[in-house]
């Protein structure tokens, strides 16, 4: 049984917290006691329209992004726009059946988008088929469309074309924004080729466009920085010859324009580093010296400077940099260490970390876990202005193989470390995940967008959406 809707009483909270996930494993007390507890509670559910009876589709798993628009945040999740009124999601606009929203990464992976409005406009793929000879083939390709939603109407701008849109970066500014998008396609001499395009819009439209072919899309990252946003960029271009492994970090202006760059043989942008005020990007420029052996290393690039940092175990790999000691004068590093027990099972740990003296210094772990981890993101959830983390874990293994069931952890930061975690229910495949404050009150709610399987193995799927929010303890 799936409730997508209800009412704002107390009781109807209380049924979304018993029947909202087929597979929950925790119930609550009679009475709702639970929600006097710190957590995260779902307040809201919905079906993603778009994802009928599927779990994976010519879209790819089904997402959500917070948006927040001239008239207030809003959801976008498949075809719908959705406003969060009380306990309810209301749809606001159905687009057509061609459009989405931009699918999430693989679910391996899971983390929310840089994918921000722009001049009250949002951003969303439309696939085109378009049919070819007289034999009933068609042609199929995918377009970045700027969609501006008004009282009358939708006006829509192709940005640029595609067969396969795979990933696209949005740098809000003052007088234009900055799109960077990852496209991808096969061509019959070439083979499968893969573009990099920075776009520039104004208000008036799309103003400019560069586009380059590169080998291999590593990382397309933003960060604040002293001078105002700033874009990093790790690829892979067509020019580097094969068997080499360097590959160029661009660092970019919130125009699009080239501040500096540098060549690094790195394998994963981490991101951008503040250390006792000097500012630059820290680079995974792990090596493998021969099977199953890793020398682990990351780099701090700065436009003058490279600087090596080594360490010792290699299990750890990187996640994300964040302010995550309030009491030290720079950033620190997020990573895991991961170790492969025995087949098919890991017991994942989270640490934070520090560089100092050409080395990766652990700090303290956060948390430790003995099923896959599939997300980790940084943000302030409660707006103390101290960074926390979310991280969305497995449970245990679903009985289809690509299935999980997982639930979502946030970690507060007090100042001095983190506590035990804010805890979700558990959910059946959680897809994507995104961060924003929907009612006003300073605090982020954690959006979901998840697949609940049938208990019969050959029965349909269907596709959610969740609103939660975060019940905090006594500070």
């Amino acid at each position: 049984m799936k409730v997508t809707q209800f009412g704002p009483s107390r009781g109807a909270v209380c049924l979304r917290l018993l029947l909202a996930v087929s597979l929950l494993t925790t119930i609550a007390p009679a009475g709702c006691a639970i929600e006097s507890e710190p957590g995260l509670y779902p307040v809201a559910s919905r079906v993603i329209e778009g994802y009928p009876d599927i779990s994976r589709g010519p879209w790819g798993d089904p997402s959500v992004s917070g948006v927040v628009l001239p008239e207030g945040p809003a959801i976008l999740a498949g075809g719908s726009l959705l406003a969060l009124n009380g306990t309810r999601l209301e749809e606001q606009v159905r687009f057509s059946s061609e459009y989405q929203a931009i699918t999430a990464a693989e679910r391996s992976w899971i983390l929310p988008r840089e994918l921000q409005p722009w001049d009250g406009a949002i951003f969303m793929v439309r696939e085109v088929s378009e049919d070819i000879g007289q034999d009933g083939n068609t042609d199929t390709h995918r377009e970045l469309v700027l969609v501006d939603i008004t009282g009358d109407g939708m006006a829509t701008e192709v940005l640029l074309e595609a067969p396969r849109i795979d990933e696209v970066l949005v740098v809000p500014g003052d007088d234009s924004a900055t799109v960077m998008v990852v496209t991808s396609g096969d061509d019959e001499l070439s083979g499968w080729q893969r573009w990099l395009s920075t776009l520039r819009i104004t208000p008036g439209g799309l103003r400019e466009m560069a586009s380059e072919q590169v080998d291999y899309h590593l990382s397309l990252l933003v960060a604040d920085s002293p001078d105002g946003a700033t874009i990093g960029a790790l690829i892979s271009p067509t020019q580097i010859d094969k068997g080499q492994h360097d590959h160029e970090l661009r660092v970019l202006g919130p125009d699009g324009s080239l501040r500096w760059a540098a060549s690094v043989p790195g394998i994963g942008l981490i991101g951008a580093y503040r250390d006792s005020g000097e500012y630059g990007w820290l680079v995974d420029t792990t090596t493998m010296p021969g099977p199953d052996e890793w020398d682990r290393e990351l780099t701090l690039l700065t436009e003058i400077s490279a600087e090596r940092f080594e360490l010792d175990h290699g299990a750890h790999w990187f996640i994300a940099t964040g302010d995550l000691d309030a009491g030290s004068l720079g950033d620190e590093i997020l990573m895991m260490r991961d170790p492969l027990v025995e087949p098919g099972r890991w017991e994942p740990s989270l640490i934070v970390g520090t560089l100092a003296d050409g080395r990766v210094e652990e700090l303290h772990t956060v948390a430790e876990w003995d099923q896959r981890v599939r997300g980790v993101t940084l943000a302030d959830i409660n707006g103390d202005g101290l960074t926390d983390i979310v991280v969305v874990v497995d449970t245990e293994p679903h009985v289809y193989k690509s299935a999980y069931l997982g639930r979502v952890e946030v970690f507060l930061n007090s100042g001095d470390g983190f506590g035990p975690p804010l805890v979700s229910p558990v959910y059946d495949t959680i897809t994507s995940l995104d961060l924003i404050d929907l009612d006003g009150d300073g605090v982020l709610e954690v959006l979901l967008a998840y697949v609940e399987h049938p208990e019969e193995a050959d029965g349909g799927r269907t596709s959610y959406v969740d609103v939660l929010k975060v019940k905090q303890g006594p500070r």
